[in-house]
């Protein structure tokens, strides 16, 4: 007697609302133009038609691409540190091994060009301040001869040949004299400073801030031990962090605001953009910020501080032909690229027709520059340039992404 087949299990059905979209995206993947797959040299395909039913159970919409440098449009928030221009910075060292006597200054002083530092002393300074008098007296008496060679030779006394050789020798005795001096001045000894023998007054190279202090009062230290940092801090700039691929597209020149915690700012421009790609993938960008106005009190910005800053792309030729877009419209398809490699490229669904009866979208593949507030900046890829008065699909772009993609399987 042969036995009944086991009942097989019913599945539940799927809700109304999934069944209605599975049915819409069926209906999608049968348009009347198929639907070939866009690569490097061939042909625009065709767009995916949709009609008003579909679009309306995909839940498809489009919203305008905006033009990257339109309604003043900006890199904004961005991270960056304000500092000083490598210019506009000084390091006092030591002149020679020694001892710190004294140290005058505290880190964040001001100081005047000229005003001591520190005292010093060391034996080697002995030595120098030595070599010096020597050389002052030898130039001395080379001095004295040569006066009186001249005047024996105007009397007839003596020949030329030996005018030449005395004011030779003097010329010479001179120069050491002179470089022993200067030697003196480099070491910090001078006679303004009224240092004692063996010690040294360390002066401050530039009118500013004592930006460190490394030395001690009885500290050792090594010849030419750094022991302070100055700055001259009338005009700082700024170390932004931006992003790899934006970073590439800004100029010299571009407009900087620079954001303080009250809500004041102050303007700059970038002077120089990055080569090295930080451990986040972005780039220094440096920038220099506007000295204050003439009777206008300084901003309160010290080096190391952190702000946030923006920089215009407003008529920026690098960004000719971007546009901005919201993220949700970006998707993403890999393929081969060459034999053994795979590459990714970025599509938007750009619609070419919207009325009620049916609306037609093609894929369009565009470069990604980068992001910006609100979206991302992109350029066509292929096909027709993106502008203001392109429209581009940024809600139900799976649904569009899964209709072009059963489309190339067929």
């Amino acid at each position: 007697m042969r036995q009944p087949l086991p009942a097989v299990p019913r599945l539940p059905l799927l809700p109304a609302p999934w069944r209605r979209r599975l049915a819409a995206l069926a209906l999608a993947t049968q348009a009347t133009f198929p639907l070939a797959a866009l690569g490097a040299g061939e042909p625009p395909a065709p767009p995916l038609v949709l009609s008003a039913a579909q679009v309306q159970a995909l839940g498809v919409r489009s919203t305008p691409a905006t033009p990257a440098g339109a309604g003043g449009a900006s890199l904004s928030r961005l991270p960056a540190t304000v500092n000083v221009p490598l210019g506009q910075l000084r390091m006092v060292a030591a002149p020679a091994a020694g001892l710190v006597e004294s140290v005058k200054v505290v880190p964040g002083q001001q100081v005047r060009k000229g005003e001591v530092l520190a005292t010093f002393a060391s034996p080697e300074l002995l030595a120098l301040q030595r070599d010096a008098s020597i050389a002052r007296s030898q130039a001395e008496l080379a001095a004295s001869a040569r006066r009186r060679d001249e005047a024996l030779y105007n009397e007839g006394i003596i020949p030329a040949s030996r005018l030449e050789a005395t004011r030779a020798s003097a010329a010479q005795a001179a120069a050491q004299a002179e470089e022993k001096r200067l030697s003196l001045g480099v070491a910090g000894l001078s006679a303004a400073t009224k240092s004692g023998p063996g010690a040294a007054a360390l002066t401050a190279p530039l009118s500013g801030y004592v930006l460190e202090q490394m030395a001690t009062p009885g500290q050792r230290v090594d010849a030419a031990a750094p022991l302070f940092s100055l700055a001259e801090t009338s005009a700082l700039g700024l170390e932004i962090q931006v992003a790899a691929s934006l970073a590439a597209l800004l100029p010299d020149g571009a407009p900087v605001t620079a954001t303080l915690a009250d809500g004041r700012s102050v303007r700059g421009k970038v002077v120089s953009v990055g080569r090295q790609v930080g451990a986040a993938q972005t780039v220094a960008v440096r920038a220099s910020l506007e000295r204050p106005a003439a009777g206008t009190a300084a901003l309160p910005l010290r080096p190391g501080q952190a702000v946030e800053a923006e920089i215009g792309l407003a008529g920026l030729p690098a960004l000719a032909g971007a546009v901005r877009i919201p993220g949700a419209a970006l998707t993403y398809r890999s393929g081969a690229a060459s034999p053994g490699k795979q590459a990714t490229t970025a599509y938007v669904f750009v619609a070419v027709q919207e009325d009620a009866r049916e609306s037609r979208f093609m894929p369009q593949p565009v470069t990604v520059l980068g992001p910006v507030p609100g979206g991302w900046l992109v350029k066509s890829a292929g096909g027709a340039p993106l502008s203001d008065k392109s429209r581009v699909a940024t809600a139900g772009v799976a649904a569009l992404k899964a209709a072009w993609l059963g489309q190339n399987a067929e």
